[in-house]
């Protein structure tokens, strides 16, 4: 009996995730009384106010976006509608792809060796099968090594760790600096990954169950909550979760178009050009504000104030090699960074 309203946040100038134009082209289609905002945030003042919100020490960096977005959106709204889900059940992120990819790869000889030979590779031709491979810098490669390895020893739990975890095992030894509760691989391969169900089954139904549950569904239900707002999330009505789990995955993952099934059910709705388009991941560009807003603010946490879980010795390690992996070390940075500052909130305080 109204227009729907929808709301996009995007950043200013500068900033190379901004999807307002794709937002306006949708709510153009479906005519929604939309509205957009740009913000500059001034993230030393956010952070404590979102750590303090979340109650647990998280550091998913859409975090940012999205608690701003909710501000602004309460203003017009208290109940909102969020697309969470879609991905995990259609098979919707590049990690699904990566891993299918290593799964085939793992029976070939010297797979094992695969960062040496990303290591000649012109930097063009890697962007192209992953637009941010350049900017990971050479020590995510070592990682893909990890990765295809943890594979060929049937670890697929590992394998996924070492795709996407901010710190793998190695890291974390050096980072903490006492005696750490180990990720249990054998535990989750009985649990998730030893059945008769194929690969990406297998993957869909470990971030189904715990990447969804504890993290993303968390980060939404309590940035929305932060200013009054209620989220639902429609994709994941249990009809829908149900049929998703019957669909063969063919049609989710098809000749490495993501979603496929989805796309293909929505193609007569939505224009091609929205539809088939990259997938841009919904984040903050951390390494630009490491490089502004919080130069100074980032030693300040992590070395003169720190808790004192963290080798001092490590991180000064970290800071150091930033310029030769920005978005690689960037997404460690940003996770010591908000664990200090829940830390400086709950534990210090």
């Amino acid at each position: 009996n109204a227009p729907i309203k929808t709301f996009s946040v995007g950043f200013e100038k500068g900033e190379e995730v901004n999807e307002l134009k794709y937002a306006k082209e949708v709510s153009e289609l479906f005519e929604t009384e939309h509205k957009e905002f740009i913000v500059k945030p001034d993230i030393v003042k956010i952070l404590p106010k979102i750590a303090w919100n979340l109650d647990e020490p998280m550091a998913d960096p859409a975090l940012l976006p999205l608690y701003l977005l909710s501000e602004k959106a309460k203003k017009y709204v208290t109940v909102v509608l969020t697309g969470d889900g879609g991905d995990e059940l259609f098979a919707g992120y590049d990690q699904y792809r990566f891993l299918m990819m290593a799964n085939k790869l793992k029976h070939f000889p010297l797979t094992n060796k695969t960062s040496k030979l990303m290591r000649v590779i012109p930097s063009t031709i890697l962007n192209r099968i992953y637009k941010h491979t350049t900017s990971m810098g050479k020590e995510s490669f070592k990682r893909v090594d990890n990765m295809i390895n943890s594979l060929k020893e049937n670890n697929p739990a590992k394998s996924y760790y070492e795709l996407v975890s901010i710190f793998n095992d190695d890291e974390r030894s050096k980072l903490m600096n006492q005696e750490f509760n180990r990720i249990d691989y054998t535990t989750l391969n009985n649990k998730y990954f030893n059945k008769k169900t194929n690969f990406l089954n297998q993957l869909l139904y470990f971030d189904i169950k715990r990447l969804l549950a504890n993290s993303f569904l968390i980060k939404t239900d309590r940035m929305t909550m932060a200013h009054s707002i209620e989220a639902r999330v429609p994709l994941l009505d249990h009809r829908l979760v149900e049929l998703s789990s019957k669909i063969p995955t063919k049609f989710k993952l098809k000749n490495n178009e993501t979603k496929y099934i989805f796309k293909k059910a929505m193609s007569d709705t939505i224009q091609k050009n929205i539809l088939y388009r990259k997938k841009q991941t919904f984040h903050m560009p951390i390494e630009n504000w490491l490089d502004k807003d919080l130069k100074g603010y980032v030693e300040n946490i992590l070395l003169d104030q720190s808790s004192g879980y963290f080798n001092k010795d490590y991180i000064e390690k970290i800071l150091n090699n930033y310029k030769k992996g920005k978005l690689f070390y960037a997404r460690q940075i940003w996770n010591l960074i908000c664990f200090e500052e829940w830390h400086k909130i709950f534990i210090k305080n």
